[in-house]
């Protein structure tokens, strides 16, 4: 019999089988179960690990607490692009990590830097609201802070205008020039 005082671990074979998945677990001769999908395959294979009577002191326990790690077969085009859909997920999220980090760091910048959370919007093609939620996200301490100096003449960021009769990009830096200009005389004021 098989000492129960450890957490074991067994490795759970799925593989499709006529319109549902047959599991096993090699390591326990005769374990084995079906499930109509891989979430009740699953669950029914600690169902058959516990009907394994003979072959632990308390199979109640070790169905239990073992760890199962899934391992399937399938045809090898499968398993190969599903790595790939895997790993071009992982490198997806990494680059939206990354854009979140700098969209964050550019909005503090401008909002700094005294512009308008509009205007802030405006040049990274976001919400006003949108802008706010990124910066409460996005708290960092103190000392990672920057100041950001504005070129009186407008910020140096171009925005390209994908909608005709648009204002251009002279006319939306003038615009954020002048909020600029007012939010700092009603900072002055109060």
């Amino acid at each position: 019999m098989v000492d129960v005082m450890k957490k074991q671990r067994f490795t759970v074979v799925f593989e499709p089988d006529e319109g549902g998945w047959l599991a096993t677990i090699p390591e326990v001769q005769g374990c084995l179960t079906w499930g109509k999908t891989i979430s009740t395959a699953r669950a029914n294979i600690r169902e058959a690990l516990a009907a394994c009577a003979d072959l632990f002191e308390d199979p109640d326990t070790v169905a239990q607490d073992a760890e199962l790690v899934d391992s399937f077969k399938l045809p090898a085009k499968a398993s190969k692009l599903i790595e790939e859909a895997r790993e071009a997920r992982e490198a997806a999220e990494a680059v939206q990590r990354a854009l979140s980090a700098k969209t964050a760091a550019a909005a503090r910048a401008l909002t700094a830097a005294g512009m308008s959370l509009r205007a802030a919007g405006e040049l990274l093609d976001l919400s006003q609201e949108r802008v706010r939620q990124v910066l409460k996200m996005a708290v960092l301490p103190a000392t990672t802070m920057r100041t950001v100096r504005i070129d009186p003449r407008g910020p140096t960021v171009k925005k390209r205008s994908s909608q005709p009769g648009a204002p251009s990009n002279k006319r939306v830096h003038e615009a954020i020039a002048r909020d600029t200009a007012k939010s700092r005389r009603s900072r002055a004021v109060t």
